[in-house]
């Protein structure tokens, strides 16, 4: 009885170690990793390239160094991964049937726009393009099968539950300028595709979160992107992305982009709360502005800031104003130093967004001592193009080429003077320089002004003793 027994104790000890084996050894699987490139494509999806095709009967079918290339609305795209695993349930494929629940994007790299090399897998350096004899070659294997290979079809099901792409980057060279996303998890369930669609992405039915390390959008970065997506009638929607940059903190509750336009088409709201006023001016750190909200509702087509159109607000609370370079140089115009340093109460700007040019309408920024009217524009490349009217102190004012009595002309019973300003050239570079015309017209008005008040003065005074003797 000993014998029997230790033979069968040994016979399963030596099985269980076989399909321990079976389970953690990979396979190469050129066959049918080519199979399921070919079910993809079939359902509807790109035409993909790999390098190795590896099955694990524990962890599914891993493909190596993933490339694609195509067309989209916006542009050409090229799609490489260091690795696209299958995650498999184990009791179908004992059933010689796979079943996928799972697909993991290990290092996606995603590049879009007229760039001439595409990164082929997501390694660094980029894959090597297969040479006509690997693919014959490769071709044939899938075919043949190989040695031990089973004959018929296989039987390949993509269900999908959730497919994950993990440590991304994407890529977009536009007319506005490099976009890039570095470090990004995407994680969709969900799925479904309508294969009557004209493409992939705007066939997809998908619903997850995103996240990503860093987006760097021209001179603009920002940390820590969160939020839900959905991919649905070839709309790719967001909802409630939160993401900080050098200014604050930020939130997009809502933006939607049309996949299916050329160029691309956009809409977003836009929430900024708290934000560092100082920052925005480019001086983080430094300076006493308030803080302050913004508020946005755009649209636009296109990657180029040219094609963004807006609304929105800027509320700022009350602080002291900083030494930016066209508050100095306003001061430097006036003689003396009235603007930088002086508090200044709280303030709400409403402003629109065309064509990359930020249109303020006409605010007040009150002190104390004295109060500047604005209007005017901004451009998102820099540039001022600014009316202000500055009712400041007459004594100790003095404006180079500008002739007192022309200020003292415009001198009001309270002892303040009007001084319209233009502040134009760059945020680094501004030239303030007197509206002289608008000087000069503002003066000979009030002059004229004060010759008719005199002359009606007069005229009543006359009448009056006029009427006075006719009385009498």
């Amino acid at each position: 009885m000993r014998g029997p027994l230790l033979f069968s104790a040994v016979a399963l000890a030596a099985a269980v170690l076989l399909v321990a084996a079976l389970l953690v050894v990979d396979f190469d699987s050129p066959r049918l990793g080519q199979a399921l490139l070919d079910r993809v494509a079939e359902a509807g999806g790109p035409r993909l390239r790999a390098e190795r095709f590896r099955l694990n009967l524990l962890r599914g079918l891993e493909l190596g160094g993933i490339a694609v290339e195509g067309e989209l609305p916006g542009g050409p795209i090229a799609v490489g991964a260091e690795a696209v695993v299958f995650r498999h349930r184990l009791l179908p494929l004992l059933r010689r049937e796979l079943h996928f629940e799972s697909v993991v994007v290990e290092r996606p790299r995603v590049v879009m726009g007229p760039s001439e090399t595409a990164p082929a897998t997501g390694r660094r350096g980029g894959g090597r393009k297969d040479r006509p004899a690997e693919r014959e070659a490769r071709a044939d294997e899938a075919g043949a099968g190989g040695e031990g290979a089973p004959e018929g079809p296989l039987p390949v099901g993509l269900r999908i539950g959730e497919i994950r792409f993990v440590d991304g980057s994407f890529s977009l060279t536009g007319d506005g300028g490099p976009t890039e996303i570095r470090g990004f998890d995407l994680a969709l369930g969900g799925l479904g595709l309508d294969r009557e669609a004209p493409s992939v992405l705007q066939g997809l039915v998908a619903a997850g979160t995103l996240r990503a390390d860093e987006v760097v959008v021209g001179e603009t970065r920002a940390t820590g992107a969160d939020g839900e997506v959905r991919f649905e009638g070839g709309h790719l929607l967001v909802e409630g992305l939160r993401f900080e940059t050098v200014e604050g903190r930020f939130l997009i509750s809502a933006m939607d982009l049309d996949l299916g336009r050329d160029p691309l088409r956009y809409t977003f709201t836009l929430r900024g709360d708290p934000l560092d006023a100082n920052a925005m001016l480019g001086a983080p750190g430094r300076g006493g502005l308030g803080r302050a909200r913004l508020e946005l509702d755009a649209r636009g087509a296109g990657s180029a800031s040219s094609g963004l159109d807006g609304s929105g607000a800027l509320s700022l609370e009350g602080g002291s104003l900083p030494e930016t370079p066209a508050l100095a140089a306003v001061d430097a115009l006036l003689g003396r130093r009235f603007v930088v340093g002086s508090r200044y109460e709280p303030l709400e700007a409403r402003f629109t967004i065309r064509r990359g040019r930020v249109r303020f309408e006409p605010f007040e920024l009150a002190t104390t001592t004295f109060a500047l009217a604005l209007a005017g524009e901004l451009g998102l490349d820099g540039s001022l193009d600014l009316s202000v009217e500055a009712r400041l102190p007459r004594v100790g004012l003095e404006i180079e080429k500008v002739p007192g009595a022309v200020l003292d002309a415009l001198t009001d019973e309270a002892g303040r003077v009007v001084v319209p300003l233009r502040i134009t050239g760059t945020r680094e570079s501004p030239k303030v320089r007197p509206d002289r015309d608008a000087l000069l017209g503002g003066a000979a008005r009030r002059r004229a002004d004060e010759l008719e008040k005199d002359l009606r003065g007069e005229l009543e005074k006359r009448l009056g003793r006029l009427l006075g003797r006719d009385d009498g």
